[in-house]
């Protein structure tokens, strides 16, 4: 049971860890991440990079399908790694950060 609540914990770091990761790299070297430091910067978006709604629907749809699914295989292969039976408790303690973010 500490084992099962131990990967579960360390699951749940790992995905917060990973999840934090790729916002940053996404906001620091995508078109995506320029487009919303010069909004921040200028209070108002500059017409060069078109619609603003528009970049926050790809913004949310790469981490919607690119992001969220990449981090939920990594969590669940560090589960299924270290977890040596029953994997339930672990991917319920490793997957809800994931789920709420």
């Amino acid at each position: 049971m500490k084992r099962a609540i131990s990967v579960g914990v360390g699951a749940a770091l790992l995905g917060l860890a990973l999840t934090s990761l790729a916002t940053y790299l996404e906001l620091r070297f995508t078109q995506n991440g320029a487009f919303i430091r010069d909004w921040a910067s200028k209070d108002s978006p500059d017409s060069r990079y078109g619609d603003p709604i528009d970049f926050m629907g790809k913004w949310l749809r790469i981490h919607q399908f690119v992001v969220s699914p990449s981090v939920s295989v990594l969590v669940g292969l560090f589960i299924g790694f270290f977890s040596r039976r029953r994997h339930l408790l672990p991917l319920l303690i490793g997957v809800t950060p994931i789920v709420l973010i």
